[in-house]
């Protein structure tokens, strides 16, 4: 129910880390039950998700990289962007089935992807 709360965006209702985030004690306990902890933490991993895999691209261009792992990277790219995209509008429209059934499905394509990047960059064939 993480998307029922804060359906705003960029920030958490009016602040970055609004009290909620940090309300039970062990503090712990925020990131594992509490339904803000645990949106913050999602909202802050796609953040860095996004900001790798644009760094990869980065650095994959300066890389004599082969048809196959320059593929993979685009596809890494439009891939991230599409899920943080329908990450965004799935916590704007308060998670809609459609919307919240594409984001996961995002991050299985999201994930095959770079498992296929990973196999290309660590292969010999490349």
């Amino acid at each position: 129910d993480g998307g029922m709360v804060f359906n705003t965006w960029p920030k958490m209702g009016n602040q970055w880390v609004p009290e909620a985030v940090t309300a039970l004690s062990p503090l712990y306990l925020n990131f594992t039950e509490g339904i803000a902890g645990i949106q913050f933490i999602h909202r802050y991993l796609a953040y860095i998700v996004f900001g790798l895999i644009i760094y990869i691209w980065y650095a994959a261009k300066r890389l004599n990289t082969s048809v196959a792992q320059r593929r993979g990277i685009i596809a890494l790219v439009i891939l991230v962007v599409i899920q943080f995209l329908l990450g965004v509008f799935t916590l704007l429209y308060a998670v809609p089935i459609s919307l919240g059934v594409l984001h996961q499905l995002g991050a299985f394509v999201l994930l095959a992807a770079n498992v296929y990047c990973l196999n290309r960059f660590c292969s010999k064939a490349g």
